[in-house]
C-alpha cells in the first residue's frame, strides 16, 4: 500500500501515544477521532511500563483513534522501531457511534520459539 503525502491515515493507539501519556505530543497536530475499540480480540501486555499488543485473541482493546498525516506516521514509525521492534498492521476499529474504521496500529514483533513460548524482538532484549 502506498501512502501519499496528502493522505490522512487513521491510527489506533493503545499505550504511550494515548491522550495524557508521555508520547502523545507526537499527535498534537493530528485530528482526534475519539475513543475506539478493536473489532477483533488481541492480547495487551505491560512490560516494565511499556505496553505492547500481540496478535493473539484474548479481549477487545480500547484506545484512541486519530487521523494523522504521512510525516506523523514516519515519526511514530521511528518511535516504535517499525518494522524491527514493533510492526505496523491494519486492524478494524469501531467508534461508540458504531462506525467502523480500518486503522493502523503497532504490534510487538515476536516469534514463537521451539518450546512454544514467546521470543520477543523488542527493545528489552537489546539492552
Amino acid at each position: 500500500m502506498y501512502i501519499k503525502a496528502q493522505d490522512k491515515i487513521p491510527l489506533f493507539v493503545y499505550g504511550t501515544l494515548r491522550k495524557g501519556e508521555k508520547n502523545n505530543s507526537l499527535l498534537e497536530n493530528s485530528k482526534y477521532l475519539g475513543l475506539a475499540s478493536t473489532t477483533d480480540k488481541y492480547t495487551l501486555i505491560l512490560d516494565n511500563g511499556v505496553p505492547f499488543l500481540l496478535d493473539i485473541p484474548y479481549t477487545y482493546i480500547t484506545g484512541d483513534l486519530y487521523e494523522i498525516d504521512l510525516q506523523t506516521l514516519k515519526n511514530i514509525d521511528a518511535l516504535e522501531g517499525h518494522p524491527e521492534l514493533y510492526k505496523r498492521k491494519l486492524i478494524e476499529t469501531v467508534l461508540p457511534s458504531g462506525e467502523k474504521i480500518l486503522a493502523s496500529t503497532y504490534f510487538d514483533n515476536i516469534k514463537i520459539n521451539e518450546t512454544g513460548s514467546f521470543k520477543s524482538q523488542k527493545w528489552r532484549e537489546l539492552c
